[in-house]
């Protein structure tokens, strides 16, 4: 009882902590504020103690597994990684945070490139899905590409500037698919490979807190947003490929 009130207390400070003391802007810029029945399968992913404190994105998969972005996690202990669910607003909702993932699955990540920016987070006990204000998205088909001029639904926690609740609204836009050939224009010091793609909207633009942040057509999970520090204004967003990672994603949670 003892481990299990202090875990409680512990990842309720972690949330806490993590958002009085960071710095760093987190919202979909642009985007309209959303409740979370619209996208249950939205999560704020906090990671604490380390260099920095992060909050990132994340879409549930399972009762026992949560996807985000590599680069949200990296280097992390999975006893350092708190997931909050199950609510529109971190501030005002407490919702469900659980601080009980296990393991982190990832693949071989590079700092410097775009692939396999993914993540699966996995927790020793269950999420608690409700099926209306948390649940799991579809996963797509295997190499499942977003066409070229569709949109995608990408959707967020707030930018955590100040203590305004409203800085930590549960926001979301819909985005238009590009080539990757008219991506790679304005991204001329990355690669824009098969396992990512890009989608953009006038005036709106993802924020450092918005690394892991579901991309979703149709309920189906189909991309994880990446996020660049230092880029220039005005450039498509680039998300990783869930597509291209399916079969590795469907081995994992299969297990349980």
């Amino acid at each position: 009882m003892f481990v299990l009130r202090y875990r409680i207390v512990w990842f309720v400070a972690v949330i806490s902590l993590t958002i009085l003391c960071s710095n760093i802007s987190y919202a979909i810029r642009g985007g309209a504020k959303t409740n979370i029945e619209q996208v249950p399968w939205t999560v704020a992913v906090f990671t604490y103690p380390g260099e920095e404190s992060l909050i990132c994105g994340g879409a549930i998969l399972s009762e026992w597994f949560v996807l985000t972005a590599v680069q949200c996690v990296y280097d992390q202990k999975p006893d350092t990684i708190v997931v909050q669910y199950d609510t529109s607003n971190l501030l005002l909702e407490r919702g469900k945070s659980d601080s009980y993932v296990s393991k982190v699955h990832l693949l071989r990540y590079r700092n410097e490139t775009m692939d396999n920016d993914i993540a699966i987070l996995e927790f020793s006990r269950p999420l608690q899905l409700d099926q209306v204000k948390s649940k799991a998205a579809k996963l797509p088909s295997v190499e499942f590409d977003p066409m070229t001029g569709s949109e995608v639904l990408v959707s967020g926690y707030g930018d955590g500037q100040t203590m305004d609740p409203n800085d930590f609204q549960l926001n979301s836009a819909n985005l238009t698919v590009i080539s990757r050939e008219e991506c790679q224009k304005k991204y001329t010091q990355k690669y824009i490979s098969l396992q990512v793609f890009c989608a953009i909207k006038q005036d709106v633009y993802l924020e450092s807190g918005d690394a892991g942040d579901p991309a979703v057509q149709n309920d189906t999970l189909v991309g994880v947003a990446v996020y660049f520090k230092d880029r220039a204004g005005g450039v498509p967003e680039v998300f990783t490929k869930v597509g291209s990672f399916v079969s590795w994603i469907e081995k994992i949670i299969k297990r349980k």
